[in-house]
């Protein structure tokens, strides 16, 4: 069931088919063609889209199923701030704040999302 609601493509309520669509979206308004991106929401919806391509349901539950769904919605809250900065305020032409400042770094595309554990699982299973 798990599988079936996060990583299938084609069922609309699936965790991933609804970020293909994002991502998707994404493009038609800016333009982009596919593997490029021109601002950080395009970024980042790319890798997550290539997070869910290359993740396989055993890798979500190694990692634990509520860690990874609580990753996953860090890194949708990251998108949507990014979204917000990219076409709904002026902050995309500001330099982001100086080191020891007390404004969200996630704003600004510095905390890079990978669930609990996961790429310390990934690498475990590599060697």
């Amino acid at each position: 069931v798990a599988d079936f609601l996060i990583l299938d493509r084609n069922f609309p309520r699936a965790m991933h088919f609804s970020v293909m669509r994002a991502q998707d979206s994404l493009r038609h308004i800016t333009g982009s063609e596919p593997g490029t991106f021109s601002n950080l929401s395009e970024q980042k919806m790319g890798r997550c889209c290539s997070t869910l391509n290359y993740t396989a349901i055993q890798d979500i539950i190694r990692t634990g199923l509520h860690e990874y769904i609580d990753g996953f919605q860090t890194q949708i809250n990251e998108i949507g701030l990014a979204i917000h900065d990219d076409f709904f305020t002026s902050k995309r032409f500001q330099s982001p704040p100086a080191s020891g400042s007390n404004d969200d770094p996630r704003r600004y595309g510095r905390v890079p999302f990978a669930p609990p554990n996961f790429q310390q699982t990934q690498s475990q299973d590599q060697t």
